[in-house]
């Protein structure tokens, strides 16, 4: 039987958090892979690092900014071998030119 959720006010509501990555914004997931295809790297190395990388977490919290972040995850050594900062940071460019609202989120939120 379906558990009923506490009825909330407006006024205890304090926080709203929102995914944006793949949710409200088109995921950054296929340009790395088309990256990675590009650049002859193992198909979804450069995905999986980050998934796995401290430094992403601190990225996406805006605790580190994007240069920070590129020359940390060569250091944290998850990434292939041959992947340089260069590269990442030609990867945080191309993320940052490909993510657009979502059509079907934006269409949620009709303008007043």
């Amino acid at each position: 039987q379906p558990r009923m959720l506490p009825t909330l006010s407006s006024a205890s509501i304090r926080c709203v958090l929102f995914d944006l990555g793949g949710v409200v914004f088109d995921s950054p997931i296929s340009f790395v892979r088309e990256f990675e295809i590009i650049k002859g790297y193992k198909k979804d190395s450069i995905n999986r690092a980050f998934s796995r990388s401290k430094n992403w977490k601190k990225l996406e919290e805006g605790k580190i900014g994007q240069d920070e972040f590129c020359e940390r995850m060569i250091l944290e050594g998850l990434l292939s071998k041959g992947v340089t900062v260069s590269d990442l940071r030609q990867i945080m460019r191309g993320i940052s030119s490909v993510m657009r609202p979502r059509k079907d989120m934006v269409s949620q939120f009709p303008p007043k």
